[in-house]
């Protein structure tokens, strides 16, 4: 994915750009994690989803009449919690970096409104990721760096990097300078190491957003 996304910018960095718009916005979000594993002839699977915000800075160029790409740059915070019922009451919260390569369309739906659909991978660097809930042995609170396998009791890590495909849509208003989005991330890998046929995907997180053109 990393050599995909270094091919891609040099060949797009190589077309004729006619016109380029910035963006500065942010949004909410309402993300989701699914956990599945597989032990003694016996498979199991759960869920966690929860709300966070974004914010971005992005560049569309236009590389011809209404055909271009969107480079982003995107902080992401997000807390889940167990969509079933946990007797820990534990939370997750999650801060990354993502960055954002994506081809996008400008179709203009009258002299203020412009439609914009856009497709393309993410890739996410995690910043922090933390789980906190009772301990069921020793009472209080127990916490997790999920980064460092010598703080989970099962010697599981999650990976730092993940990679999504996004694809969404955003509507520009153009007297207004307002851009409103909406857009939905799939996670792509495996995020945790340490326990055997075991897997916990990110996704599909759903964003809600505006933004300022310029």
């Amino acid at each position: 994915m990393k050599k995909l996304f270094v091919i891609g910018i040099l060949a797009l960095m190589a077309v004729n750009a006619s016109a380029q718009i910035m963006d500065v916005g942010g949004g909410f979000i309402m993300a989701k994690q699914k956990f599945s594993a597989k032990g003694g002839g016996v498979s199991t699977e759960s869920t966690a989803s929860g709300p966070g915000f974004y914010v971005n800075l992005g560049m569309t160029t236009m590389m011809t009449e209404g055909v271009g790409y969107t480079i982003d740059f995107f902080l992401n915070q997000w807390t889940l919690t167990a969509d079933e019922e946990d007797p820990t009451d534990s939370k997750t919260s999650e801060t990354n970096l993502g960055f954002v390569l994506a081809l996008s369309l400008r179709l203009p739906v009258s002299e203020s409104l412009i439609f914009s659909p856009y497709f393309g991978p993410v890739m996410t660097y995690g910043l922090s990721s933390k789980t906190t809930g009772k301990d069921l042995l020793n009472g209080g609170t127990a916490k997790v760096n999920n980064y460092d396998k010598d703080e989970s009791p099962y010697g599981t890590h999650y990976s730092r990097l993940d990679d999504f495909i996004t694809v969404g849509a955003a509507v520009d208003i153009v007297p207004s300078n307002l851009r409103l989005s909406f857009g939905v991330d799939f996670g792509l890998w495996n995020r945790i190491s340490g326990i055997k046929d075991s897997k916990l995907k990110d996704g599909p997180n759903f964003r809600f957003g505006a933004a300022y053109l310029f």
